[in-house]
């Protein structure tokens, strides 16, 4: 779907997708994928898209989750259809690709592994994460328990098996907003 907007000067290529509010370990693999491919330091489609092609900035995740569903979105900017249609050719790929690294998987889940630390610095951050955990998984996750899940995400067959059933080209959706000049 392409769509003209007044209040935008670049194009913003929108892919994501929703579904039931998954358990607690596809939900932290879900956040894993899309943060592992956006990431400003070494996430795959930012490296391909900045530092390949010159083309962006920066490229946005974004993930919601509630009682009932969950959605991610990643965005980016471009600076024409032509690029569009480039990255819309090209971005599965470049996904697979970078989930079938075993060496760079692993390297992110330790990176987040030692991250996760600062969230439970504070009585107030544990008490924060716990009522999340409690509203939107029903329990409360310790900080043992969310490691031993983001661990389950170096085994690059599992994240697959989530890229298939989340991010795969049969399950998203697609958005281009355009300038309308």
């Amino acid at each position: 779907h392409i769509y003209p907007c007044e209040d935008i000067s670049r194009h913003l290529y929108y892919m994501g997708g929703v579904f039931p509010a998954p358990d607690i370990r596809t939900n932290i693999a879900v956040s894993f994928i899309g943060k592992f491919l956006t990431n400003n330091v070494h996430g795959a489609l930012y490296g391909w898209l900045r530092e390949e092609k010159g083309w962006v900035y920066e490229v946005d995740f974004e993930y919601n989750l509630n009682k009932i569903d969950a959605g991610w979105e990643i965005q980016i900017p471009l600076n024409s259809l032509e690029e569009v249609e480039i990255v819309r050719k090209e971005i599965h790929e470049k996904i697979v690709s970078a989930l079938k690294n075993e060496a760079h998987v692993s390297q992110e889940v330790e990176r987040r592994k030692s991250e996760s630390v600062f969230n439970y610095q504070t009585l107030n951050d544990i008490l924060e994460y716990a009522q999340e955990s409690q509203l939107f998984c029903g329990a409360i996750f310790s900080e043992e328990h969310i490691r031993a899940f983001l661990d389950e995400c170096k085994d690059t067959k599992y994240l697959m098996s989530v890229y298939e059933k989340y991010f795969s080209p049969q399950v998203i959706g697609e958005f281009v907003a355009v300038p309308d000049r």
